[in-house]
């Protein structure tokens, strides 16, 4: 399941990279009030949290899943690949490889027991 996860997580960040005008989108200067709805009921980000949630909870029945509840962590892990921090990543060098790699050794990797 970790597996799986990083593959979902690495896909969102190269294609963050990717793609320049997904990255203007996804950057507002709306009003928190208006930003937190407009990104949290997106179907992008609605999608991703879904998928998500889904690989926690099936980790979770196999016992390889830290405690955790996955509704929560499902909404921090798709909002935590944040495309203006993926772009400042990038201009400190970084490839989207890297970014990719360290989000997921940093974020994705602690929530699975390793036995």
């Amino acid at each position: 399941m970790a597996y799986r996860l990083r593959t979902v997580m690495t896909k969102v960040i190269l294609h963050f990279n990717e793609d320049l005008e997904w990255l203007r989108v996804m950057l507002t200067s709306d009003r928190l009030e208006e930003t937190k709805n407009i990104m949290c009921e997106n179907p992008p980000f609605t999608f991703l949290r879904f998928q998500i949630k889904r690989l926690l909870e099936r980790a979770a029945e196999q016992g390889v899943l830290m405690p955790l509840d996955p509704q929560f962590t499902s909404v921090m892990l798709a909002s935590l690949p944040r495309a203006d921090i993926i772009l400042y990543m990038r201009d400190m060098g970084y490839s989207a490889e890297q970014i990719a790699e360290e989000y997921c050794r940093s974020f994705v990797d602690p929530l699975f027991i390793h036995r």
